[in-house]
């Protein structure tokens, strides 16, 4: 199978080019390496072309023969889609109908989406089904909804399947550490690992939904499957896990210093409150996931504290 990724250099769409290519399949990667970096795929058998989705002629220059997209490249942090929503939607949205007009044009036959929890926004329900009301609260989370709105109505258009994922809270080793967006996980370990107090941003109450990054592109890729119909799939660890704990749990797991304390900040602007998935029906196709938060994390801290990453 010919398959193009979007986003391939970068912490997710890594992991998915490294598992596409231990099983044989041709990989082309699409990345402006703003976040990605070229580390995470030199040594595997993938072809990497330098661009941005916002480039329709470029996408479609590589589109011709390409069975299967994996469109990851996306503005992925909610801080910063806050402070450049203009940004945010040239990116996620219109760069997402970039890929998917040259998809249309070229004739593949799938494509499967990362779209995003925050699709769901703060609303109290819980867990968050396929089903439950959205109600983005960041212009990450709209132009993530706007994405799904535009696969589907592609995919009827123009007669092919899609997966759209909805991812909670991924992690793992290449995650980047060295950004003032990072993500819960990498920023505690960061801080830990340079002796810093770990800030949390809000009360420490709040919650996510935590899936270690091998799982993740385990599960994109049995999407990917012709036999899997088209349909949005919660992607997530299926665990409601407060930030606090996580704080904890990251400090004993690593054996850092009992003097590395716990501080708090202001809440971020987007940030949800509690975020918990129904993932029954994934799991009700056939995947599951493999990795509990424990085995991940140890996993991810080790290749930390051993990487220049």
């Amino acid at each position: 199978m010919k398959t193009l990724v979007t986003g391939g250099a970068g912490f997710l769409g890594s992991h998915i080019v490294e598992k596409l290519c231990s099983q044989g399949h041709e990989v082309i990667i699409i990345d402006d390496l703003s976040t990605g970096d070229k580390r995470n795929i030199e040594e595997l058998p993938a072809r990497l072309h330098v661009g941005t989705i916002e480039d329709f002629e470029f996408i479609d220059y590589l589109m011709p023969n390409v069975d299967c997209v994996f469109h990851l490249a996306a503005m992925v942090s909610v801080t910063r889609t806050a402070d450049e929503p203009e940004k945010a939607v040239a990116v996620n949205t219109q760069g997402t109908i970039n890929v998917l007009k040259s998809l249309a044009k070229n004739h593949a036959s799938k494509i499967v989406f990362f779209s995003s929890a925050a699709v769901y926004g703060d609303l109290p329900e819980l867990p968050k089904r396929e089903d439950s009301l959205i109600q983005p609260i960041s212009p990450y989370g709209q132009t993530k909804l706007d994405g799904e709105f535009f696969v589907k109505f592609f995919a009827e258009k123009y007669n092919f399947d899609y997966a759209i994922v909805r991812a909670f809270n991924a992690f793992g080793p290449r995650q980047r550490l060295d950004s003032q967006y990072s993500a819960v996980i990498p920023a505690f370990i960061s801080l830990a690992l340079d002796g810093k107090p770990l800030t949390i941003h809000g009360d420490g109450a709040q919650t996510r939904d935590f899936i270690f990054a091998e799982d993740v592109a385990d599960a994109a890729i049995f999407l990917s499957r012709k036999y899997i119909h088209s349909g949005v799939y919660n992607l997530a660890g299926g665990s409601e896990v407060s930030v606090r704990k996580l704080a904890d749990t990251i400090k004993k797991i690593a054996n850092f210093p009992d003097d590395i304390p716990i501080e708090f900040d202001a809440p971020r602007p987007g940030d949800i409150e509690r975020s918990f998935a129904d993932i029954s029906k994934l799991n009700g196709i056939g995947f599951s996931s493999k990795i509990e938060l424990d085995t991940g994390l140890r996993k991810t801290i080790d290749f930390f504290t051993k990487s220049d990453l």
